[in-house]
């Protein structure tokens, strides 16, 4: 008795062969295409760059520095400014004839030294001095000072009863003629005696002024105004 060989039993036998022989196939395929050189790149190998490539060589430009032309200038006509000028004249006259009666103011003279020195005296006499060299003084001397605020000063009622009592220093500036400004109080107390203080200044005679090298000048003067409880 015969054994039958089935068709497919073999094609499973013969499967690794054949796949290993397609395999082996593809791969020569796919080396042949990476090693297969077409005539264009064959007749390429043997240049080179410079046959490939032609190297044009710059030529060296010098450079020139170009340098900045100077406006010129455009001359005057002089004649034609002139003539302008005249005309300009002719046309103001028919305008307004009566130019000619126009009178300018003259330029005034330059100071002259003693003006200059005398300038420089009267600025000095404006300023107030804190000391001169003989001070000014109330007429009749300190005691008379004395006696005339004592005679001025009311004693307000609000700082009798409240029990205020002290010094008020006012200040002010005696003048070349004597009269008294700038009152200010320096120091106050408080209780009405400040007001009544400043009062009192100001209802003062003409002092006799303060002298400096002779010559009667402006002092500032500081006077204390006592109240005293009794």
């Amino acid at each position: 008795m015969q054994i039958k060989k089935s068709r497919r039993v073999e094609l499973e036998r013969k499967k690794p062969t054949l796949f290993f022989l397609g395999l082996a196939v593809a791969c020569a395929a796919v080396l042949s295409a990476f090693e297969w050189k077409t005539p264009i790149e064959q007749s390429r190998i043997g240049c080179t760059l410079s046959d490939e490539v032609p190297v044009m060589e710059a030529a060296m430009v010098p450079l020139s520095v170009r340098k900045r032309e100077k406006p010129v200038e455009k001359k005057r006509d002089v004649k034609k400014d002139v003539a302008k000028t005249i005309i300009d004249e002719f046309r103001y006259d028919d305008i307004n004839p009566l130019k000619a009666d126009v009178k300018f103011p003259e330029l005034e003279e330059e100071p002259i030294v003693e003006d200059i020195a005398q300038l420089k005296e009267e600025v000095f006499e404006e300023k107030i001095l804190p000391i001169a060299d003989v001070m000014p003084e109330f007429p009749g001397g300190d005691s008379a000072r004395v006696v005339f605020l004592q005679n001025q000063v009311i004693y307000p009622p609000m700082a009798k009863h409240a029990g205020i009592s002290g010094k008020v220093y006012v200040g002010f500036t005696v003048r070349k003629d004597g009269s008294i400004t700038d009152i200010e109080v320096k120091r106050r107390v408080g209780g009405g005696l400040d007001e009544e203080a400043v009062k009192a200044v100001k209802a003062m005679p003409k002092w006799n002024p303060g002298f400096n090298n002779g010559r009667p000048v402006n002092v500032s003067f500081v006077m204390p105004v006592t109240f005293t409880l009794k």
